[in-house]
Formats: structure tokens, C-alpha cells, sequence
């Protein structure tokens, strides 16, 4: 496990750069095997997708299907489940807002962060609990809002995947308690 806080855009460069000088010294004939991505590299990946294309409210089926490779099995029929409520809430009555609609699922805040790090993962039992300290501010702004939310990452189907997300913000109003909570029916 990675032993510093990582920010995530120094992250992905020195990733992009810790592969192309494997390529480059590589003098073998036979491919590299890939090693087996840290569980911090899963929720970075997980989290920088979010960042690459924001997304509010529970993903619909084709981000769903992107998001997919990150999620355990039950975490990603929970999402397709709320996606299904909130088509049946519009389907229902266009003049009330839809369960699901906005806001980020998958923070403390609603508005969601404008950056966060990734920590190094603990190991509790089987999973393995990765911090992400966020960070939320508006340009311009003076003060931020910063907080840390907590990945569980298990090993399913021989996969390293987020089983549940636990929502750290301290404010009246976050998110509380985990994101299979929030899910459940």
C-alpha cells in the first residue's frame, strides 16, 4: 500500500510515467505481467472518472456500465435499483422531483469535491478501508470545505472492487452513515 497522500492529478501523471519507463527499459521478449492494482489505485480510478465527467445524482445504466469494473456486485445492483426508482418517479409525475436526482451519491456533499487525495488503505478483516480527504471550493471563494470519507475495498471474483462507501462530513446537512445505507430501499 502506498505509504503517502497522493493528489490525485500529480497521481495519474507519475502513474502514466511510471508505465511508459517499464515500456521503455523492458528488454524482454514476453509482456510484463500487470500487477494486480493497489486498492488505493482502484478508488483513485474509481473517483477520477467522477472527476473526468461529473455526474449527479445515482448513475444512469451507461454510467453505470462505466463505473462498473469498480463496484462489487450488490453496490452496483443497489445504483441500477435507485437509477430504476428515479425512472419510475419521472415516469410518474413530471412536476415532482425525482428520487435520486442530484446531488453527488458518492461524497458528504452534495456539491461534491473540486479535489480531493487518496490515503494509504488500513486493512480491517477481509476489506480494506481507504481515507479520501476531499475538498470542496467554489472559485473565488475564500473558505473550503474539506472532509474525509472512507472506501471499503474487498476482492470479489478475483477483482479488487468498492463494496461501500462511509460519508465522513461532520456538517448538519451531509450525507451520513454509508452509501449501501442511503441505497437501501
Amino acid at each position: 500500500m502506498s505509504q503517502s497522500i497522493r493528489p490525485f492529478r500529480t497521481t495519474r501523471l507519475l502513474g502514466t510515467l511510471s508505465v511508459l519507463s517499464v515500456l521503455g527499459v523492458s528488454t524482454s521478449c514476453r509482456p510484463a505481467a500487470s500487477p494486480a492494482p493497489t486498492v488505493e489505485k482502484v478508488v483513485e480510478d474509481f473517483y477520477a472518472d467522477h472527476f473526468v465527467t461529473p455526474y449527479y445524482g445515482v448513475p444512469d445504466s451507461a454510467r453505470l456500465a462505466r463505473l462498473r469494473p469498480f463496484l462489487t456486485d450488490s453496490l452496483a445492483r443497489l445504483l441500477a435499483a435507485a437509477d430504476s426508482m428515479r425512472s419510475a418517479d419521472i415516469a410518474r409525475s413530471r412536476d415532482e422531483k425525482p428520487r435520486w436526482a442530484d446531488g453527488d451519491i458518492f461524497t458528504s456533499l452534495v456539491e461534491g469535491p473540486s479535489s480531493f487525495y487518496i490515503k494509504p488503505g488500513i486493512r480491517d478483516g477481509e476489506a480494506v478501508k481507504v481515507p479520501m480527504a476531499f475538498r470542496h471550493q467554489e472559485q473565488g471563494d475564500t473558505v473550503a470545505v474539506e472532509w474525509v470519507d472512507t472506501a471499503i475495498v474487498v476482492s470479489e471474483g478475483g477483482r479488487t472492487v468498492v463494496a461501500d462507501i462511509r460519508f465522513g462530513g461532520t456538517w448538519p446537512y451531509g450525507r451520513k452513515g454509508t452509501l449501501v445505507e442511503v441505497l437501501q430501499p
